[in-house]
């Protein structure tokens, strides 16, 4: 579980960064400087209190919190780094940080509670002692320092400074010596390139945490690494070793550039809660991949061909974010008709896909679906041919994303769009990027109530027009004073990460 909290550190020390030029905290620099200690503190006490098992609901309730706070954080972050210039100051609902602080609070307390308990049953503590929220007592300290190694301190976090070479032939660890890495429980060397994978990362038993960048692949003999909780690999690998699969603790299975392919599942992964991408193949849908990983949050799926294929995802009730992915050449860009998707389904990202109009009556009833991007898909009309001076879309009469608040049109086809306030009655954010053919944004988006602002990027001079010729009726006609336009150099960058 100590990704979670890792990932949340990660995100509040990059926002206090003081070299950071996007932006300037502001007003909530304590409270998240608290924040950030009591994460950090929370993280010392999991990684250094190894007595048992920690029980499932206060893990639930820790990763939940992580979860929320991280959600917090990062929807203020690119919500303010994209509508304000560089350098703008970046806040923060204090009610919300207070909260998920007291919450952190809780956990940490009910966790020195536990562990402090463990340590007087077994015999290792001589009494009790009063207990906080912030401190373990002296006798559970030393039980700890008893259970590990005085040097585990200098090795217990292992990170490749930025400085090294990004790229190395050597495939070992230089400098570090072998029986200190047997006590390394969080692993980074995404700071350099390896061509081969170094073979001594699989005798680190205790491994927790491993981000690499290794071109060769990930090895036979992973699963020896059986309380590994998160796998990063930023760069692309020739070779993914099926004996991930036998890896049940793994949380999150994160890689770039790569279509992982599943041909044997051997358990049940109900820990897994990130996985990006997973081909999909008549195999993978025969072994029941998707009832395999009951409790996934974050899903990556790529067609290839065979666009019959029928994917349901429909059980997956703890599903919020999920990424459709295929080639526009190959026959399996057809597959999204093929697709059921899950009611509680937060975040949707559709890239190199066919969109056909009967896939927004579907989207339409996921009560549930804040963020809706549409990336490099061309859009066509069932039972005909694409034709692209005529491919529209036009959100139907009842065709209400009743929960949206992000929409990002990207790299289409699309030449008419036909839509009013009745479609997105939620609408906050319209994000338009190098939709060439698009003759105009509908004037009725304009009427949104809810919308703040809307994003034009690489555009034609139509597009901006008619974006300017919104913002222009809302002022004079209106008084609508609110809605903003912007065309800022770094928005294409900044979305374009996704999961």
């Amino acid at each position: 579980m100590a990704y979670n909290l890792q990932s949340l550190i990660t995100i509040i020390q990059r926002i206090l960064n003081p070299e950071e030029s996007l932006w300037i905290v502001d007003g909530n620099t304590p409270q998240l400087q608290s924040l950030l200690q009591k994460a950090e503190s929370l993280l010392h006490i999991l990684e250094k209190s190894s007595l048992t098992n920690i029980p499932i609901n206060l893990e639930s309730r820790i990763r939940d919190v992580s979860y929320k706070a991280e959600d917090i954080i990062e929807s203020n972050m690119v919500r303010q780094m994209l509508s304000t210039p560089q350098g703008s100051r970046l806040t923060f609902s204090t009610p919300n940080l207070h909260r998920v602080i007291q919450l952190l609070d809780f956990a940490t307390e009910k966790l020195v509670k536990h562990v402090e308990g463990k340590a007087y049953s077994t015999g290792l503590s001589s009494s009790s002692g009063a207990s906080s929220s912030h401190d373990l007592s002296p006798d559970v300290q030393q039980t700890m320092q008893q259970l590990q190694s005085v040097k585990l301190e200098e090795v217990d976090e292992i990170k490749m400074p930025v400085a090294v070479p990004l790229s190395s032939s050597k495939n070992n660890l230089v400098g570090v010596d072998a029986d200190m890495l047997q006590l390394v429980r969080v692993l980074d060397i995404m700071g350099m390139l390896l061509e081969e994978f170094p073979q001594e990362i699989l005798q680190l038993v205790n491994l927790r945490y491993l981000a690499i960048n290794c071109s060769s692949g990930l090895p036979d003999g992973m699963s020896r690494l059986h309380n590994l909780h998160t796998l990063i690999c930023p760069h692309f690998m020739r070779y993914v070793t099926s004996e991930l699969w036998e890896m049940y603790e793994l949380r999150d299975i994160k890689m770039k550039g790569i279509i992982i392919q599943i041909r044997k599942i051997k358990f049940d992964l109900k820990k897994l809660q990130t996985l990006s991408t997973v081909l999909i193949t008549p195999k993978l849908i025969s072994i029941g991949f998707s009832e395999r990983i009951p409790n996934i949050m974050r899903l990556g799926i790529y067609y290839e061909d065979l666009p019959n294929i029928e994917v349901d995802l429909s059980h997956l009730l703890k599903l919020k974010i999920l990424r459709c992915q295929s080639q526009l050449d190959k026959d399996g860009s057809r597959f999204l008709h093929k697709l059921r998707f899950p009611s509680n389904l937060r975040k949707l990202t559709l890239i190199r896909c066919v969109v056909f109009r009967s896939l927004f009556t579907t989207l339409c009833t996921l009560p549930n679906l804040e963020v809706l991007r549409i990336m490099k898909c061309a859009f066509e009309r069932e039972g005909e041919k694409v034709e692209e001076e005529e491919e529209e879309w036009e959100a139907t009469e009842g065709g209400e994303f009743r929960s949206l608040l992000f929409l990002q049109l990207e790299s289409l086809n699309l030449v008419h769009w036909k839509a009013d306030e009745t479609n997105f009655p939620k609408l906050q954010r319209l994000f338009v990027a190098r939709c060439y053919k698009l003759e105009e944004i509908p004037s009725a988006i304009g009427d949104i109530p809810t919308l703040q602002r809307i994003y034009i990027c690489e555009c034609g001079a139509s597009i901006l027009a008619s974006a300017q010729q919104i913002l222009k009726v809302q002022q004079e006609e209106y008084d609508n004073f609110d809605l903003e336009l912007y065309m800022p150099c770094d928005v294409c960058r900044l979305y374009g990460v996704t999961i």
